[in-house]
């Protein structure tokens, strides 16, 4: 290593920096699509919020509620994504759980139940549309380090 550093906050970010390029390179290289396939659903993502954008949502009920829960899903999916490319799996997992959430929420408002009875109580995931709820007790597990084998994904950052 021919870096030199003042602190080891330094030290620390540059091995970071290094070795999240190294995860998002084999990442991308794991599949010959994967590029596509996250630039599109990065498009897909930053549009529907682009789309909302500037536009007044008073006229819809809860429509300030739910464009801030838009836009903290876009917001979230951009972070986690850039997790996952990264190799910070721990990371990723817990906004990605937070996303889970986010979309029950919306599911909630959109099937009509009351926002009174809904808000400060966590997001019922039954109102998934799919099996991804399926998923949210492996996901919590991991985000509240309930159990060490989700840590083992951490590997030391500074090698050097």
């Amino acid at each position: 290593m021919t870096e030199t550093f003042n602190t080891n906050a330094e030290k620390y970010l540059y091995s970071r920096n290094h070795f999240r390029k190294v995860a998002q390179d084999e990442f991308l290289r794991f599949n010959e699509h994967m590029n596509d396939l996250v630039a599109s659903v990065n498009e897909l993502v930053s549009s529907m919020t682009l789309f909302t954008s500037g536009k007044s949502l008073t006229a819809i009920p809860n429509g300030l509620y739910l464009g801030d829960l838009m836009v903290s899903f876009c917001r979230s999916h951009f972070i986690s994504t850039d997790l996952t490319l990264g190799g910070e799996l721990i990371e990723a997992v817990t906004i990605i759980r937070k996303q889970m959430e986010l979309l029950s929420r919306l599911n909630e408002l959109r099937n009509g139940l009351d926002i009174n009875k809904l808000l400060r109580r966590t997001p019922n995931l039954k109102h998934l549309k799919t099996n991804l709820n399926r998923l949210y007790s492996d996901y919590s597990e991991i985000a509240h380090s309930s159990s060490p084998q989700p840590l083992q994904l951490l590997e030391p950052v500074i090698n050097f």
